[in-house]
């Protein structure tokens, strides 16, 4: 859904959707390839490209899409690629005839059913068809991130109890171990780490058992294996320094150098081939090698002898830790087996909390985002889907974790089109394991029998000069030690002709490097300096060098990424700003109620475009993505005597970009009124943050995360939470005023953003702020720590000194994360580099020392930013990019203002004003604008007593308990013990609570159960809880004499199909009231209309049946 800095992928829109011309030998290869194909996939190389050729030639070689599963990360990428596959089929069957044509128009016709969308989204659809297999309710709702979390705090509180009520000794010593000032923060911390790993598991229990298993030996297992690899590479990379400088030592007569030199590296040679006790035997005897005293001579080589020394200090200090921490093989024992005492217990926690935290789930029908991939899991487990699919396509297949590879693995058919890149896998902390990738491209590779594996290394989006800088630096870099892969061999970019302008010739464009050293603690002087050159660049680019389409180049063409929301980051876009540059500092704002007022905002645009100003508001977020001039060019559309949004109407009418990008919004948003049709407005707001990637705008906001946000909206909205939007809005309304609105940045502006929040996204003009330490080698630990794969580590708790003490578990838990952020940091630098289209500047200020030696010398010590890993390159094997290291600033940095909003360029006067007669226009007919654009059925006439057209109008509580009750009781049960076996088996299932099951008249059922509908239901094929939607005039609900069309949407109780076709709405009341009938009736056509539309045709009867009495009342004929 981002209309700016959209990937480009290829351009072949002029070919028949059928052709491969245009298409790279690989691409080729991918689309033509029979069977399982894995697709690795580089920045801007065209996959979407390939997977669209992909399902279009399947449908013309008769595979329909109704047959096809297709699973993207979000569902903004959902809808982009049904808007292609929709303009593919289309032109397919415009460019075929007979058989041919009808066969693409079927498939058109099918697209909106097409089973499209994300991992959770099929989860759902397949929980809900599959519901009772499960023993689940099929009326479940999803919960928030902040629901979530208090169903956890309730569970948890549950445990913890009966862990106290026990007097478990173990949870009380850990309990002991972990709190502090009689707190349960970390306990609870090391639980949730653990039960958030495990939860992703396809089998938990074999997980758990797993892990615990790690810790049967200390110094023999997975724990003592990390920490050995770790040794081994960092002394590895001193040997390798301390043997290349031994010809150096021995050219200038450094005697006592190159002789410890010798003898050091032989220690790390000796190391690097010890197990754990052999490097503790090592570590315990090199003092005497490395306590030996070097003298520099004459002649010395002032840079050998500096590496040198600092060489011996990082091998003195890996051994002497070392020895420290298990020199003592008794008391490395001791405490490994205090922690595996622990560690068991914390697994056995998590998993009664697993039972806690789903019983209370099951009680009140919800389920989190988790539980739909867990239940998916059950169901593909225990029933045979494996055909139910003839063709799977996976997009972002990198981004999977083990459940859902259990999921897709699971539905598999032998013809399958899975597309990532490793590469740009950069979400770990949403638990992605791109081992996934990586494991099935390595068994395609080694048996073809198993699937192709394709690399796609061409690219489509950024010029020579780019491509070769990253080639260069990442062929050197990325290995499969570092990040998983071999970048020389699988990912090296294909650099051929160059891209070209409209003019026909070279597009313009460059790499360079750039380096700011700055005196003492202070960067201050470099980042100043920095700025300078930024704007200083971004000025003559600006309105000089023109683009792709030929025009020339604006500021909001210019991006400059920053690693985080740090201090350094923002004195950077001050300075910036400070030299005249327009900027787009956004994410450095500071006002808390921004992101609510975007997200409430593009509610009411959704309830209501004709409200001026909301309307005004979105198009200026980051949501509609339009700026001023743009909505003073649209406000001048606007048709005498309408209003801002006929203005928007006509401008999408443009047969410019303006009007494109318009019309794009305006289909936007017809989708997601769509989505609120059948969402909760909580669901909705959590698939916009998704669809945007909201998230990383609210964290550089300022204001947590997004899922807090919407929490706090829909705790504003109190009961309406789960409303449709009007209701939602007028209950969010009244909850209190709002608080002022800010206008959000927009404008042709240099945008700061940070890596992660650019991931998909690309620039012609790219600033990549490289400074600082990116890579921390694992982050200080507390006292327990949790590794993505569920390994746990605890400090050692010595109970009669009240200390602690560091483990072997906890240093390799920390090794472990150090390693898994080190790689994924490799390749967030690989998404960084591959943003840029044209211009590729990467600066940063670099302490002087470093600046001095940069390119120049080797470093010791592993690379910790990405400037380190340039000077590495460019000292070990040259680089053809041009890098800059500038002088040392003497000017002094200016006071400048803190940079809360994007506000260095202000908008015209005239813009001003048209933008002000636009949105305070008053519409003349605001009354027919005041329809909401979707109603539930159950909500149309809303009152009160029999009046209320709910499932059950009076006594609801009683009457969805009897809902419940008919929605999953066996109509085959006769008579009273049958039914009270019926009503005992939903208790034990969760579908009722035992006071529920208390209320419920046995007598009642037995009488609906043994009525005439209900013998005829027995004997037929029947639909539970049938959910519609559909769009009717607003006078058919009775809102007014309008015929403006709406979306209704409602829950058919019973559907019968056998050899009569009846609906059947079960109600609590008396069936008496004659006003109240007239309205039944009303409901009962409208769901008549719904089946007869959308489901099965013609329906015979609407029947009404009262629990109160037992009768049964035939709404068209009794009524």
């Amino acid at each position: 859904m981002k209309t700016k800095g959209k990937t480009s992928d290829s351009a072949n829109n002029a070919l028949s959707p059928l052709s491969l011309d245009g298409l790279t030998p690989q691409q080729r290869r991918a689309v033509e390839e029979r069977g399982r194909v894995l697709v690795a996939a580089s920045a801007g190389s065209g996959k979407t490209t390939a997977m669209v050729k992909k399902i279009i030639r399947a449908v013309a070689a008769g595979v329909p899409l109704k047959d096809m599963l297709v699973l993207v990360y979000n569902e903004a990428a959902a809808n982009e690629l049904r808007e292609r596959l929709h303009g593919a089929l289309f032109e397919a069957a415009c460019l075929s005839d007979g058989e041919q044509r009808e066969l693409f128009r079927r498939n058109l016709d099918d697209l909106a059913s097409a089973n499209i969308g994300t991992i959770h989204a099929f989860c759902r659809a397949l929980i809900k068809e599959n519901f009772e297999k499960l023993g689940i309710s099929p009326s479940f709702d999803i919960l928030s991130g902040g629901e979530e979390e208090r169903y956890m705090d309730r569970a948890m509180d549950e445990v913890f109890a009966e862990y106290c009520e026990s007097k478990d000794e173990v949870f009380a010593r850990l309990a002991d171990v972990l709190s502090r000032s009689r707190k349960e923060d970390a306990l609870r911390a090391a639980v949730r780490g653990i039960y958030a790993v495990t939860e992703i598991q396809p089998d938990r229990k074999k997980f758990a058992d797993g892990v615990r298993a790690s810790y049967a030996d200390a110094t023999g297992g997975e724990y003592a294996r990390v920490l050995v690899e770790g040794v081994r590479r960092e002394l590895a990379r001193v040997r390798k320094v301390l043997e290349e400088l031994l010809p150096v030592h021995s050219a200038t007569g450094q005697t006592s150098y190159e002789t410890k030199s010798r003898a050091v590296a032989e220690l790390c040679r000796q190391a690097e081939r010890a197990d754990f006790a052999g490097i503790c035997r090592i570590a315990a005897g090199a003092e005497g090698v490395l306590s030996v005293s070097v003298k520099r001579t004459k002649g010395a080589d002032d840079d050998a002898v500096d590496i040198s020394k600092e060489a011996f200090a990082a091998a003195k200090s890996v051994f002497s830790e070392w020895n420290g921490a298990f020199g003592d093989a008794e008391l490395t024992e001791r405490m490994h087996a205090q922690n595996a005492v622990f560690a068991d217990k914390l697994f056995e926690i998590a998993e009664r909390l697993d039972d806690a935290f789903a019983a209370l789930k099951r009680a009140d029908d919800v389920m989190t985002y988790a539980d739909l991939e867990y239940f998916a899991a059950e169901l593909v487990r225990t029933c045979d889907f494996k055909g139910r699919f003839k063709a799977v396509f996976v997009d972002e297949y990198q981004d999977v974790n083990p459940v859902q590879e259990f999921i897709i693995n699971s539905l598999l058919p032998d013809d399958a089109f899975m597309v990532g890149d490793v590469k740009q896998c950069i979400y770990a902390f949403r638990l992605a394991d791109p081992g996934i990738f990586l494991e099935r491209k390595e068994r395609y590779v080694s048996n073809a029998s198993a699937g192709k594996a394709v690399e796609f290394n061409a690219n489509f989006r950024s010029v020579n000069a780019v491509l070769g800088f990253v080639n260069e630096l990442f062929d050197v870099i990325m290995t499969k030690d570092t990040s998983g892969v071999d970048y020389a061999a699988d990912g090296h970019f294909e650099v051929g002709e160059d891209k070209k302008g409209a003019d026909g010739n070279a597009l313009g464009g460059c790499a360079e490097v750039h380096v700011f050293p700055y005196c003492g603690n202070s960067n201050k002087s470099g980042i100043y300096a920095e700025a300078r050159f930024i704007a200083t660049r971004i000025k003559s680019i600006v309105g000089r060098a023109c683009g792709a389409d030929g025009k020339p180049l604006g500021y909001g063409d210019c991006v400059v990424l920053v690693r985080e929301r740090s201090s350094s980051a923002r004195r950077l876009a001050e300075y910036v700003a400070a030299e005249g540059v327009p900027v787009d500092a956004g994410i450095f704002a500071e006002e808390s109620s921004r992101a609510e007022d975007e997200l409430v905002r593009f509610l009411t645009v959704l309830d209501n475009p004709r409200s001026d100003v909301p309307l005004a508001g979105f198009m200026l977020s980051c949501f509609g993505g339009f700026d001023e001039s743009e909505l003073a060019l649209i406000a001048a559309e606007r048709p005498e005597g309408g209003d801002f949004y006929d203005a928007v109407l006509a401008a999408a009418q443009r047969k410019d970009p303006l009007g494109e990008k318009t019309a794009a919004m305006l289909r936007m948003l017809d989708a997601y009124r769509l989505k609120a049709s059948f969402r909760s407005v909580p669901e909705l707001l959590g698939s916009i943050v998704s669809d945007f990637d909201y998230d990383a705008c609210v964290e550089a906001l300022g204001e947590g995360s997004a899922e807090k946000v919407i929490s706090f909206i829909t705790s504003r909205a109190g009961k309406d939470s789960a409303s449709d939007i009007s209701r939602f809005l007028a209950s969010y309304a009244s909850a209190g005023d709002k608080r002022p609105d800010k206008r959000p940045a927009g404008g042709n502006k240099v945008r700061f953003a940070t890596y992660h929040s650019y991931k998909g996204l690309e620039a012609p003009v790219v600033f990549a702020d490289v400074a600082g330490r990116t890579h921390r080698g694992g982050r200080s630990v507390e006292n327990v720590l949790t590794d993505n794969r569920g390994y746990v580590g605890l400090n050692y708790f010595d109970f009669d000194r009240r200390s602690y003490a560091r483990t072997l578990s906890v240093r390799a838990v920390k090794k472990m994360k150090g390693e898994r952020e080190r790689r994924e940091e490799m390749r967030l630098y690989y998404v960084l580099l591959t943003r840029a289209k044209q211009y590729l500047y990467v600066t940063g200020a670099y302490a002087k020392k470093k600046a001095e030696s940069f390119g120049r010398r080797p470093l010791v010590k592993a690379p910790e930013s990405l400037l380190d890993y340039i000077s590495e390159v460019k000292y070990e094997n040259g680089l053809k990019t041009p890098c800059f290291v500038h002088e040392i600033s003497e000017d002094a940095p200016p006071a400048v203002r803190t940079v809360r909003t994007a506000a260095a360029a202000t908008p015209r006067r005239e813009d001003e004003e048209a933008i002000r007669a636009a949105v305070g226009f008053r519409y003349p007919y605001a009354a027919e604008t005041g329809l909401s654009m979707k109603y539930s059925v159950s909500a149309l006439d809303g009152g009160g007593d029999e009046l209320t057209l709910g499932a059950f109008a009076d006594r609801a509580d009683e009457g969805i308990i009897y809902h419940k009750v008919m929605e999953r009781i066996d109509f085959g049960a006769t008579g009273a013990d049958a039914v009270r076996a019926e009503l005992e088996r939903m208790t034990a299932e969760g579908t009722l609570t035992a006071e529920e099951a208390a209320q419920v008249d046995v007598s009642a059922v037995v009488r609906c159960l043994e009525s005439p509908v209900m013998q005829k239901a027995r004997e037929s094929r029947c639909y539970r809880e049938k959910s519609f939607l559909m769009y009717v005039p607003a006078a058919d609900v009775g809102q007014g004499s309008s015929e403006d069309k709406v979306l209704v949407q409602g829950v058919i109780d019973l559907l019968i199909d056998g050899d009569e076709r009846i609906i059947v709405d079960f109600k609590n009341s008396l069936l008496r009231n004659e006003e109240a009938l007239e309205k039944y009736k009303k409901q009962l056509k409208l769901y008549k209309k719904a089946v007869e539309s959308s489901f099965l045709g013609k329906v015979d009867k609407i029947l009404l049946y009262s629990f109160k009495t037992g009768r049964t009342v035939d709404a068209e004929r009794d009524i």
